[in-house]
């Protein structure tokens, strides 16, 4: 026997006001109140009316100027909208557990994906537009840091994502994925980040993860200042976790994909330019200055202003900042590479060649870092 949790889910009619709030949906028959099960079915409390998801209708009570039930009060999800519904509803579901969640992801998926043409007695296969993915549809936890606070917030979800990586770099793979606890008027497509030759550790996520928020905080501190010409912008990441699927127990790296053409700007190590674009140094200059010396970002690449994926090097040993952050060797070698352009004189930042000549020995202590080693 399949084992039945309460529904609670917001409305799973794409596009619906409803969809803002969860409710606690009862059957319009006898007034029970409605259940879920792993198999995808739902069902009222005395089980007198059970069928498959796709078979129900549903009436949120919205009747606002965004109501989908304005003209139709009862009405079929769609994947979108259901996917959606219970990727917000999925913290009450915690008791659950990821094996039940996962059984039942994977049989609306299932659902979903066959329609059954009455007209003409025929059962015929077919991939739904919303459903843009190659791999299944797995439960995942998302999490959040806050640089201001450094506090994370956790978030269950469901997450789609492509079985084949459509790039990949020295260290990581990036597969297509979505998100499907955003709304559609929301969403956009994401990127989900996976280590290239080994599983990736808790730490090391985490360290990427905070590395790519405390960028998204420097450039808004960047974008303060009014003589720069253009603004920059990094993407948001967030530490993912599966729960269950081929990849159980795993960590990755999730973000907003960014359409166009990607361009590299600076190395990592050696630390040097391979753009002749001015923002993108000039940034990496603003960095290093506004954290006295201690930090640096680099490795700057994306599309136009808006980056991704960049690499600091910091001199203080307590911030992990992934296997990239080579400290005071990446930070010298900017300062040995880097010339300034009118953007950094503009902002008034400090010549590199006035630097004092022992930057980076910490106050009456004598400094070394490791030699960075390349495979």
């Amino acid at each position: 026997m399949p084992t039945r949790f309460v529904l609670k889910i917001p409305c799973p009619i794409s596009g619906c006001s409803g969809q803002s709030k969860l409710s606690q949906w009862v059957c319009a028959r006898d007034n029970g109140t409605m259940y879920v099960d792993e198999d995808g079915y739902l069902s009222c409390y005395s089980n007198n009316h059970r069928a498959k998801i796709i078979y129900w209708r549903f009436d949120c009570g919205e009747r606002g100027s965004g109501s989908k039930h304005n003209y139709e009060r009862y009405q079929a999800a769609d994947l979108e909208g259901f996917s959606h519904a219970m990727a917000i509803g999925l913290p009450h579901l915690k008791e659950a557990g990821a094996v039940w969640v996962t059984k039942l992801i994977q049989n609306v998926e299932k659902q979903f994906f066959v329609l059954v043409l009455k007209s003409t007695s025929r059962i015929c296969s077919i991939k739904l537009a919303s459903f843009a993915m190659s791999g299944p549809m797995v439960y995942v936890t998302t999490k959040s840091y806050d640089v201001g606070t450094n506090r994370w917030g956790e978030r269950p979800t469901i997450l789609s994502m492509d079985d084949r990586p459509f790039a990949e770099g020295g260290m990581r793979r990036a597969y297509s994925a979505k998100d499907w606890g955003i709304l559609k008027s929301s969403c956009q497509p994401k990127v989900l980040k996976l280590q290239k030759h080994k599983r990736y550790t808790k730490a090391e996520a985490e360290a990427d993860v905070k590395m790519q928020m405390k960028c998204v905080a420097l450039a808004e501190k960047y974008n303060s200042h009014s003589c720069i010409p253009k603004k920059v912008s990094f993407c948001s990441a967030q530490l993912v976790q599966f729960q269950a699927g081929p990849y159980k127990g795993q960590y990755g790296v999730l973000e907003d994909y960014i359409p166009g053409t990607f361009e590299k700007h600076n190395l990592n190590f050696p630390m040097r330019p391979v753009s002749c674009r001015n923002t993108p140094q000039a940034f990496s200059h603003f960095t290093f200055e506004r954290t006295d010396g201690r930090m640096l970002v680099c490795d700057v690449q994306g599309v136009g202003d808006q980056y991704t994926d960049p690499q600091i090097h910091c001199m203080d040993t307590d911030l992990q900042y992934g296997q990239g952050n080579f400290g005071a060797h990446g930070i010298i070698s900017f300062v040995s590479n880097h010339r300034c352009n009118a953007i950094c004189r503009a902002l008034k930042l400090t010549p590199i060649r006035e630097l004092p000549n022992r930057w980076g020995s910490p106050p009456g202590k004598a400094a070394t870092a490791p030699v960075p080693r390349y495979y």
